[in-house]
Order: C-alpha cells, then structure tokens, then sequence
C-alpha cells in the first residue's frame, strides 16, 4: 500500500510540474505548438507538410523545441502551417 500510494504521489508531482511550464498553447489540424513560460516553442504532432516548423517531415509524439528563439508570445496553429 505505502508503494502505492508513492507512486500516485510521484505520479501528481510530475503531473504538476509539467503542468507550470507552458504559458500559451494553440491547436490545429493533428498538430499542437506551445510556448513555455520562458519563451521558447515548442510542437508536436503530424509534420507531413513541415507545420511543426521544425525543419523536418517527422510526426512528432512528444513536444520538441522549434528554433532556439526565447521570445515567443504567441502562435496559431492551422491545417498545415504555423502562424507567428
């Protein structure tokens, strides 16, 4: 029981912790960017068109880094582009 209740403990704290580092987030067709709390983007998703923008075809299943600018303030997500 004590391992249990650990791991849901370690499972909401990583949850919570996760949840505190985006500040701005926009949904499109099959592909979702973010910004995090300290500017730079991030995307995830389908890419056959090159939306994510990160210089790839590559579908994406967990947020990578686009670019290495730190001062985004927000992006619009569309059916196969990305919008500044």
């Amino acid at each position: 029981m004590k391992k249990a209740l650990l791991f849901i403990f370690l499972l909401f704290q990583i949850v919570f912790v996760n949840a505190q580092c985006w500040k701005f987030a926009a949904c499109g067709h099959f592909s979702s960017h973010a910004i995090k709390k300290d500017g730079t983007l991030s995307g995830w998703g389908n890419n056959g068109s090159g939306q994510l923008g990160d210089g790839t075809n590559i579908d994406r299943n967990a947020p990578i880094q686009i670019g290495v600018d730190t001062n985004w303030e927000s992006v619009t997500s569309g059916d196969s582009h990305l919008m500044q």
